[in-house]
Formats: structure tokens, sequence, C-alpha cells
């Protein structure tokens, strides 16, 4: 089985990041991966070259269904609703912003192609089962790690290099404890505090950081399934969003409004 993660820029200018995970040797490893990936061709491609055509989970970070001319998705209303207070809710996404332009849906059209359709709702630890799937790593970072806020590690208002930083090594430090059921997370070669990048550099490997948390939200949802874990807010054929949940979370979204 083999898990991948892609970090999409939701335009055709900055680059885009992508990691595979799978286990080799009792270890969750991360097999390949890549930060510089432009064009729609380089992502597919990427993936293509990667994929052992068995089973196999992708999660992108970009909408990747969008019937709404304006507004937001109830997806997002979901999500807001019950990650907005650990500031974890995402931007709307609709097709007036895209211009009827949504990148995630040509590359969801694409995957399909490639044997990977989208969504879905399967039995846990289904071996060969493919399928991809919206997620969002800030909403991740809080199920996975129960976080009272979202880490600030990406560039904003009064955010500054050393807090920035911080930021990464506290994420840092909860990815290398990751666990995938009996094997743990063999940390990559990269997965340390950026102190020297800057820059495109360092946006490079922040997108490389979001796509490692998109690889492991579709890991933890293969191993878990849909439940008291982990959750598909939306239509899992449609427009949705994976997210690990903490309980509380879970019983914010088993309200009923």
């Amino acid at each position: 089985m083999q898990w991948a993660g892609i970090d999409l820029a939701w335009g055709d200018v900055n680059t885009s990041a992508a990691v595979m995970l799978e286990v080799i040797a009792n270890e969750l490893v991360v097999s390949d991966y890549a930060d510089n990936l432009t064009d729609d061709d380089s992502v597919c491609s990427w993936l293509a070259q990667c994929d052992h055509h068995d089973g196999l989970y992708v999660g992108i970070d970009a909408p990747l269904v969008v019937s709404n001319a304006t507004g937001e998705r109830a997806c997002e209303t979901m999500m807001r609703r019950c990650f907005g207070r650990y500031e974890a809710g995402p931007l709307p996404a609709n097709r007036s912003l895209f211009k009827d332009n949504v990148r995630g849906e040509r590359i969801a059209r694409r995957l399909n192609v490639l044997g990977i359709p989208l969504g879905g709702i399967v039995a846990p630890q289904q071996s060969h089962v493919r399928a991809c799937f919206e997620v969002f790593p800030h909403a991740s970072h809080v199920g996975l790690f129960s976080l009272s806020k979202t880490l600030k590690y990406k560039a904003g208002k009064g955010r500054t290099v050393d807090s920035r930083m911080n930021a990464y090594g506290e994420l840092i430090h909860h990815l290398s404890q990751l666990q995938l059921g009996d094997f743990g997370l063999a940390a990559p070669s990269w997965l340390h505090v950026p102190y020297n990048l800057r820059g495109a550099g360092l946006k490079r490997f922040e997108d490389l950081l979001d796509a490692l948390v998109c690889a492991f939200t579709v890991a933890y949802l293969w191993q878990w399934g849909i439940g008291d874990r982990c959750r598909i807010l939306g239509d899992a054929w449609g427009e949705h969003i994976v997210a690990p949940v903490t309980q509380e979370i879970a019983r914010c979204l088993d309200e009923r409004y």
C-alpha cells in the first residue's frame, strides 16, 4: 500500500510539492518526494512514476470539486464550524474565485484516468483500494496532534523568523513521532528545522512538510476508516475534506444545527 501527498499550488505559477509514503522493512518511509513540480503534467508524471499499481491513496491540499459560483462549499462550512476555534478553518473556494479554472478538478480528472478515482468510503486497511481525497494540513495538525491552535510556521503579519523557526521545530517534532499502526516514521534527511533557508527555498521546504502531512492524513484514513479518529466532511464522492479528529471535534461534527 502507498500513500501520496500533494501540496498543490492553486495556480500554474508557484511550484507544488509531493511526498510518497509506504512501509518498507517495518518502517513508514518517504520513498520519494519532489519540491519543484510545476504544471499538471509534472504533478501527474511524478505520481505515475512512483505508483506501484496496487493500493494507493492520494491526499491533495487543494479543492478537487467546486460546484458553487460564490461563497463557500458545505465541507468548508462544516470545517470552519468545528475547526475554526483552533484557527484551522480553510479559505472559501468557489468558481468565481477560480474564474471557472479549478486546477484541483483538472488533476482529479487526470488521476481518474490513472485508475485513482475521487473519494469514496471504504473499510479500513483494504490493501488494494485506490482513491484520491482532498485534505487540509492545518486541520490535520489539530486532529493528529491535539493542538489548541494551529502552528504559525507560514509567513504572516507579525510573525518573525525566530517565531516561525520555533513553530517549524514544534511541527517537525510532532511529525517525527508519527506512527501508523506498528510502524513509526523513518524521518527523511530533510526533516529538520530550516534555519538556513529563506525566500523560495523556505517556501519549498514548507510545501514539502505540507505534502508529508497530506500523505499521512490519507494513511491515517486508510488505517482507521471513518469513525472516532477520522472523518470525511461533506460528500465522500464529491466536495469533501478528509480530517483526523479529536473526541471534541468529533462531537462538534456530530451535532445537528
